[in-house]
C-alpha cells in the first residue's frame, strides 16, 4: 500500500494518505473558491458580451453558450461546497444539495471506472476520476476530493471482492497504482 500511496502522491500532485474508515470526504475549500470565481467570471463575462456589446446572432449564439456552460460549471462547484460524503466498510453516502441522497453498497457495486486526465500532455500528474454505479445510482468523484486515495482504495478493494469485470483502461489505471 506505501508504494500505491507514494504513486497516486506523485500522480495528483499532492500528498496522499490512507485514512482509516469510516472517512467523511469534503472537496478542499480553497479550491472550490478559485473554480467558483473562474465560473463566476467566466459567466459574467460572456453574458456581459451579449447584453452589453448586442452581437450577430451567429456570434451571440455561441457566446451565449459558452456562458451557460460557465454558469453549470459553477453550478457544480457550489453544488460541491454542500456535498457530503462518508465512506465506511459498508459503502459510499454522498448528500448533494436539497436532500438528494445517493448510496452506494460495496457488496451491491455494480461497475467501477477508473479514468486519468493528466494536466499537460505527456504529464506524469493530473487527475483521476472515478466513478462508481450500484443498483440505481451513479456517483462520479475526483482525486481533488481530500481522502480519495481512502475512497478509492476501497471502492477496488470492492470490485475484486465482486469479481466485477473493469473496463481495460480502469484495469490498467489500477494496475499502475497497484490497487
Amino acid at each position: 500500500m506505501a508504494e500505491m500511496v507514494e504513486k497516486l502522491t506523485r500522480l495528483i500532485g499532492r500528498t496522499a494518505e490512507l485514512a482509516p474508515v469510516p472517512v467523511a470526504m469534503n472537496y478542499p475549500e480553497g479550491m472550490l473558491i478559485r473554480e467558483g470565481i473562474k465560473g463566476l467570471a467566466g459567466t459574467m463575462a460572456c453574458f456581459a458580451i451579449v447584453i452589453f456589446l448586442h452581437p450577430t446572432p451567429w456570434l451571440g449564439w455561441p457566446i451565449g453558450f459558452v456562458g451557460v456552460l460557465f454558469l453549470a460549471y459553477l453550478w457544480q462547484q457550489i453544488s460541491r461546497h454542500f456535498m457530503q460524503l462518508r465512506v465506511d466498510e459498508s459503502g459510499i453516502n454522498q448528500e448533494l444539495v436539497g436532500g438528494i441522497r445517493k448510496i452506494i453498497r460495496w457488496t451491491e457495486l455494480k461497475q467501477l471506472r477508473l479514468h486519468f486526465y493528466p494536466q499537460t500532455k505527456g504529464s506524469g500528474s493530473g487527475t483521476l476520476v472515478l466513478t462508481l454505479w450500484g443498483p440505481k445510482q451513479r456517483i462520479k468523484l475526483d482525486s481533488t476530493l481530500d481522502h480519495f486515495p481512502t475512497l478509492l482504495a476501497r471502492a477496488a478493494q470492492a470490485a475484486r471482492d465482486r469479481k466485477l469485470e473493469l473496463h481495460p483502461t480502469t484495469a490498467e489505471n489500477l494496475a499502475h497504482l497497484e490497487l
